[in-house]
């Protein structure tokens, strides 16, 4: 359900374009691979987000990594660069805000 709602939100603000979803975090790469996305938008446990996040950005450098945990209260934003910004409960528009910021802070510098 959380997938529809963040899904909804970014494609309303014409932040992102959902360009393809997985069933496992073992299937993310060869999807990066074929669509080269900006940002992934992934499930996973807190004690996961580090370990996914650099596995991700280790072949993936330009990428950001939102996960978002298995009860949707908390989320975290994992870029390269490297920043680790725990988010916690924010609504999708707060979201949305979160990752346009990281991105000027990205493109910007």
């Amino acid at each position: 359900m959380l997938r529809e709602i963040l899904t909804a939100a970014f494609e309303e603000q014409n932040v992102v374009q959902l360009v393809g979803q997985c069933a496992t975090h073992a299937e993310l790469p060869g999807l990066i691979d074929r669509v080269q996305p900006d940002v992934v938008v992934a499930g996973c446990d807190e004690s996961e987000v580090e370990v996914l996040g650099r596995q991700l950005v280790e072949s993936h450098p330009w990428l950001t990594l939102l996960a978002v945990t298995g009860d949707g209260r908390c989320c975290i934003l994992f870029r390269l660069t490297p920043s680790v910004t725990r988010l916690g409960e924010l609504s999708p528009a707060g979201l949305i805000d979160a990752v346009r910021a990281s991105q000027q802070e990205a493109t910007h510098g």
